[in-house]
């Protein structure tokens, strides 16, 4: 399972033909400012009123279970929090590889769910 913080993208960032869920948009070197500057960014939505990603590619050294220790089972997974973007740092999205996922869950695609 990998834990990010939340990211919404303005449509206007997205520069690359056919934006969908699930699909990845690198930054090229026409985006400029920290938010997205060197990102890869996962879609988990895409759609006329805008976009809403996480970003894949910027690691912290915090776990989860430091960040969030009152969610329960969060201490079970080990791997690093991701830091997901500008907008809405306060929240906190999963995504699951799994073949079984869980009630309530979202597919982004193939075996990853958020």
């Amino acid at each position: 399972m990998l834990v990010m913080a939340c990211c919404a993208i303005s449509s206007s960032v997205i520069a690359a033909e056919g934006p969908a869920k699930g699909k990845l948009l690198i930054a090229t070197e026409a985006v400029h400012g920290p938010a997205f500057e060197e990102t890869v960014i996962l879609l988990l939505n895409y759609g006329a009123a805008g976009a809403e990603g996480v970003v894949v590619n910027r690691p912290t050294e915090a776990l989860p279970a430091q960040a969030w220790p009152e969610i329960a089972g969060i201490d079970r997974y080990e791997g690093p929090l991701y830091y997901g973007g500008p907008v809405e740092l306060l929240t906190l999205r999963a995504l699951l590889l799994t073949d079984a996922p869980p009630d309530h869950t979202i597919p982004i695609f193939d075996s990853v769910y958020l």
